[in-house]
């Protein structure tokens, strides 16, 4: 997720790129279709960006620049966007550096810088739990005038009338204000007011109090769940051994193999034999073969769910030719990796209309004699009898019965894999009941569909 760029132009190109009166085509390696595209990056500038990924309760959202509207799971942020949690409530937010935020009842952020180098997370009100992936960037929570900056993996900031501090359950937090630093250890708080005492400025324990927190106890059982692992407050808890970001966990790999296919406008998507039960990763650079950790000059984002099979690149270095690779993440470092894709990004200050011209397409003749499709949640699986050399056509829509060539309101997902069998959809046309097919694809056009099957998204 990057700045958009209101008076750039950027299109993608796969294999070859022409340039015609001040338009710019795109040739995929999968169908010479020719597409003018603004995607709207700024060369040479990168933000990162997030996903709301869990909402309980009234959960509202704007962008710096929108309106108050009701969250949906699944809704994308970008820096200077807002989320809320309105009375009673929850909420989980997934940034693109693999940290997570997690807001209680009443509570609001705002990411406010999303500088891969230095992160700064307003917290509006209410209390927010920061789960923080190490790197060597900058992370910091701004709460009431007050800075916290993280110095190890968790801690949670609490802005609240009468109520104002922080308190660490991993490592250690700096604390910035009127010109003076603080530094608070793990087991910590640290209070700008208590009980509605203002300068109270204090350090004091808190372990023994927070099997009292409904919030802190939610907070500990999703790190259990997604991290794998316990914090030093939470395991101490248990008189249990504490793991921290600087011992990297060890995860046993069941992955056998990756397969990485490019789709267009800077989207990737890839199939996998076996699971990687911490997610992935997805690194693109200038130089070939990315890796994470990183190279100088690489980028990553990280997707924590098992389930997830695609993601998007950006031009973070100007234009030109990016290598991309998805890899299974095993906590620390990656496993094994896709195969190697590639896309190059091409700029111009004009805006330019989007058209979109095609050419034919060469057929294939059908290998395959049915298609069956399901889904679980936004995941859908099917199986193929029979072979489609071309792979597959993925193919949704709030209208019944969508199809490729798609109608207006169709939106597709092409997977050039013939062994592909599962991919993650999203809502493009607002929250609500999409239909879904698969079809074999026969080179601009499809053949068999599987059966129509209902998602909810």
């Amino acid at each position: 997720m990057a700045s958009k760029n209101k008076g750039g132009l950027l299109a993608l190109v796969l294999v070859a790129g022409v340039a015609v009166a001040g338009s710019y085509f795109v040739f995929t390696q999968y169908a010479n279709e020719e597409v003018i595209i603004d995607q709207g990056w700024d060369e040479g500038v990168s933000t990162l960006g997030g996903i709301i990924a869990f909402t309980e309760g009234a959960v509202e959202y704007k962008t710096s620049e929108g309106a108050w509207i009701r969250a949906a799971e699944g809704t994308d942020l970008a820096e200077g966007d807002s989320v809320e949690v309105l009375g009673e409530g929850k909420a989980i937010i997934n940034l693109d550096d693999g940290s997570v935020l997690r807001l209680s009842s009443d509570s609001g952020i705002t990411l406010t810088t999303m500088d891969p180098n230095h992160m700064v997370v307003a917290n509006n009100g209410g209390k927010v739990y920061s789960r923080v992936i190490k790197s060597d960037r900058v992370f910091e929570i701004v709460a009431g005038g007050v800075t916290y900056e993280s110095l190890g993996t968790a801690y949670m900031t609490c802005n609240k009338d009468g109520e104002k501090g922080v308190e660490v359950y991993e490592s250690k937090v700096k604390v910035k204000e009127l010109g003076t630093e603080t530094t608070v250890d793990e087991g910590k708080y640290y209070y700008v007011e208590h009980n509605g005492e203002i300068a109270v400025r204090s350090v004091t324990d808190f372990a023994a109090t927070i099997l009292e927190d409904d919030f802190v106890q939610w907070n500990k059982s999703e790190d259990q769940e997604h991290f794998k692992y316990e914090l030093g407050v939470f395991a101490a808890d248990e008189d249990s051994v504490a793991e921290t970001m600087d011992e990297p966990i060890t995860v046993e790999s069941t992955v056998t193999g990756i397969q990485l296919s490019y789709l267009r406008n800077g989207n990737v998507s890839w199939t996998t034999t076996g699971e990687s039960v911490e997610g992935y990763k997805l690194v693109w650079s200038k130089e070939q073969n990315p890796t994470y950790p990183l190279r100088s000059g690489d980028q990553y984002k990280y997707y924590s769910d098992p389930a997830t099979r695609n993601g998007a690149v950006h031009a973070f270095d100007g234009g030109g030719t990016y290598y991309i690779r998805v890899c299974e993440y095993l906590g620390g470092e990656c496993g094994l990796y896709s195969n190697q894709v590639s896309a190059t990004f091409f700029g111009d200050d004009d805006e330019k209309e989007i058209v979109t011209e095609t050419k034919p397409e060469k057929e294939t003749n059908s290998g395959v004699s049915s298609i069956s499709a399901s889904a679980s949640g936004a995941s859908v699986n099917w199986s193929t009898v029979g072979y489609s050399t071309n792979g597959y056509k993925i193919v949704w829509s709030k209208n019944a019965s969508p199809t490729y060539p798609t109608r207006s309101g169709d939106k597709y997902i092409y997977l050039s894999s013939p062994t592909a069998s599962s991919t993650s959809l999203s809502a493009f046309d607002g929250a609500g009941t999409y239909y879904v097919r698969v079809c074999e694809y026969l080179g601009g056009k499809c053949g068999v569909y599987s059966n129509q099957i209902q998602v909810e998204l």
